[in-house]
């Protein structure tokens, strides 16, 4: 990630075949509990890419000067979406029967950075004449887009996104299906740019004679964006295999990408302590977390990384909560 903006980040880059998936899910909140309901203060940002190994492998190539030895094509495709913001969050916890839960939460934030991009097309690269050609078109839509006669836009802009989870709790068994991030997106004259870029167009004009069109051709415009979100849905299984040890198997389905999965181990031990080593099989991702109790509050911290010679999967997570008792799961 401290790579990103260097010159260099593409030689680092080893693309895996079919879809690449890159994301990013920061939360910063303090929250209160009381009587089955919460409210909290976040700050928060999620950026989600998923981008074809063929326009990885093409930017590794272009960046490194790497020309190949043969004739190549690359069918090129990526997706991105971001936000970050602030705002507050209230929600509330149910008991719909003695085994079931259900619990609701509604965010509403002021929006600092709103960001898509979507691109697809076709590059090839004649080994004869060592010449690239290619057929890209590309929309991006993002508050810090700049260009001429750009009219002024409000600096901020808004979203509402709801967060809900149904649970059925068993003796030795558990299941619940939980979704995160359904709503909306809104910001008013956010900017845009439509390109095409094409390296083989010919055109005729009225009387017949050739026209070659521009290399780029593209149209600023500035919208009133309105995007609803699709949510992150996860749906998670879990038992106990003794007293102390607990076993878990999740699948996080993104939008636009598809199934997560995640297993998990927790051991119980003395004085209510919790050690918790999950594996996300995408991700190729272990994290361990542990949950103490101290003076009357309880601390979580986590931490998780690949085992590749590089690393490129990492997690960070801890939390602090005041409480004079704990729930025993």
């Amino acid at each position: 990630m401290s790579r990103l903006d260097s010159d260099e980040v593409w030689s680092h880059t080893r693309p895996r075949a079919g879809r690449n998936l890159g994301y990013l899910d920061d939360e910063l909140r303090l929250q209160t509990n009381r009587a089955g309901w919460h409210a909290a203060l976040l700050a928060r940002q999620r950026a989600v890419a998923v981008v074809s190994h063929d326009a990885l492998d093409l930017a590794r190539t272009l960046e490194t000067s790497q020309h190949p030895s043969t004739n190549r094509q690359w069918a090129l495709a990526l997706r991105y979406q971001g936000f970050a913001g602030a705002g507050i969050e209230l929600g509330q916890r149910i008991a719909l029967a003695p085994q079931w839960r259900f619990q609701w939460a509604l965010q509403g934030l002021q929006l600092l950075r709103m960001a898509e991009r979507e691109a697809q097309g076709q590059a090839a690269y004649a080994a004869s004449s060592q010449i690239y050609s290619a057929d890209l078109v590309s929309t991006q839509t993002d508050n810090r887009l700049k260009f001429p006669y750009q009219q002024g836009h409000p600096n901020r802009g808004n979203a509402w996104l709801s967060h809900g989870a149904l649970s059925w709790q068993g003796e030795q068994t558990q299941a619940s299906i939980s979704w995160r991030d359904a709503g909306v997106l809104r910001w008013r004259g956010l900017p845009q740019q439509t390109l095409r870029l094409s390296s083989d167009i010919q055109q005729t004009d009225a009387d017949g004679y050739l026209i070659y069109a521009p290399l780029i051709q593209g149209q600023n415009s500035q919208i009133n964006t309105r995007r609803w979100m699709a949510p992150w849905t996860t749906f998670q299984v879990g038992w106990r295999s003794s007293p102390t040890d607990s076993w878990r198997l999740s699948s996080t389905w993104l939008p636009h990408w598809g199934a997560l999965p995640t297993m998990g181990w927790t051991r119980s031990w003395a004085q209510q302590t919790k050690t918790t080593l999950s594996w996300q099989f995408h991700e190729q991702r272990a994290t361990l977390c542990v949950s103490v109790p101290w003076a009357g509050s309880r601390w979580v911290m986590g931490v998780g990384t690949d085992f590749k010679g590089a690393t490129q999967s990492r997690s960070f997570s801890f939390a602090w909560q005041s409480s004079t008792s704990f729930p025993s799961d």
